[in-house]
């Protein structure tokens, strides 16, 4: 659903568009473990230069934390799942706090502008362990066989 219109937007368009395009993902109790899907998307599409930074979506993810520094937590939770160095990377990057969820626990809502080396990656974020997880599999060598 998002792929398509990704697509659209990077060959379609001119670089000069000023157009958002934003992605909520508003499970805060998984939507960090699917940013990894952003990864290689559009690896199969080869513009000849990077679409300026309006083409490209802006993701809102929210989550929970229980650490003592809930926005660090969500921020470095996310740069990993993205696998960029740092949060401090992604361009129009933002972490709020939305409300007290529990004693302890807070949810969050990270912003950021998704950037083009992601979405262009060679591997795509969907890995066969990530699959297996999902379908509730255990990954643990094989014994007896």
């Amino acid at each position: 659903m998002i792929k398509p219109a990704l697509e659209q937007r990077c060959e379609g368009q001119s670089s000069q568009v000023d157009n958002a395009f934003h992605v909520v993902m508003n499970l805060p109790s998984l939507a960090v473990d699917f940013l990894q899907h952003f990864r290689g998307l559009l690896s199969d599409l080869r513009p000849t230069e990077a679409p300026c930074a309006s083409l490209r979506p802006v993701i809102h993810c929210y989550s929970f934390s229980r650490s003592d520094d809930p926005a660090a937590d969500a921020a470095e939770r996310t740069a990993e799942a993205l696998g960029v160095t740092s949060f401090e990377e992604l361009e129009d990057r933002s972490v709020r706090v939305v409300r007290n969820v529990a004693p302890g626990k807070e949810m969050l809502c990270v912003t950021f502008r998704l950037p083009w080396h992601v979405l262009a990656a060679d591997a795509h974020g969907m890995s066969i362990e990530f699959i297996m997880r999902q379908l509730g599999f255990i990954l643990s060598p094989l014994r007896g066989l």
